[in-house]
């Protein structure tokens, strides 16, 4: 296994594989919460209530369009050998049992990723989007809670995708690989009084 660590040459900082962040994943020093790698950088994820609730009316949502198997929240991604973020929600083209087996997927085996953002709407928007667009992930939303709107990413190219457009509020939406269903994006988002409390 390969531990080695790399330092960037401008500013010194190390920059972590997958294979080292994992080996400190299984020594416990992530005791204290959820961490995902970008880019080299292991970075804490931090939700808070709102958050919460999305991830678990995104859950809901996205059972009935895909089955129960096929859902992961949260669930890491392989995107190259220096990151692996952990989406807060996602579908496979495989069962879950399949990665029991084969490990932590690669992008090319999604059929959508999910970032339910509040104060990472910068990095969702910027660094994320690249990573899963390289990665190959078909389809990207980001569930804007402060701004209410569902951003979706589509047609990967490169490290860029081609398509992007913004659902508000009072529009449904049609994953790519389920056209036959719809989420109805005010049903995921908490109500607006609820946002605003939590952010006094």
């Amino acid at each position: 296994m390969n531990t080695t660590l790399t330092a960037d040459p401008e500013t010194g900082h190390v920059r972590w594989t997958r294979e080292g962040f994992r080996m400190m994943a299984a020594a416990g020093l992530f005791a204290d919460g959820r961490y995902e790698l970008l880019n080299g950088e292991i970075v804490k994820i931090m939700p808070n209530e709102p958050h919460t609730f999305v991830n678990m009316e995104l859950l809901r949502a996205l059972v009935e369009c895909f089955g129960w198997d096929y859902v992961r929240i949260p669930g890491s991604l392989a995107a190259s050998p220096t990151s692996e973020p952990e989406p807060d929600a996602s579908v496979t083209i495989k069962p879950r049992r399949e990665y029991l087996k084969t490990g932590i997927p690669p992008g090319s085996e999604f059929r959508l990723v999910v970032e339910v953002s509040d104060s990472t709407l910068g990095r969702d928007k910027g660094q994320k989007a690249t990573l899963y667009a390289t990665a190959g992930v078909p389809e990207y939303w980001i569930v804007n809670i402060t701004g209410r709107t569902v951003i979706v990413h589509r047609d990967p190219s490169d490290d860029v995708y081609r398509s992007v457009i913004t659902y508000d509020e009072t529009q449904a939406l049609s994953p790519q690989a389920a056209p036959e269903h719809s989420i109805v994006i005010a049903q995921i988002l908490p109500p607006p009084s609820e946002t605003e409390n939590e952010n006094k």
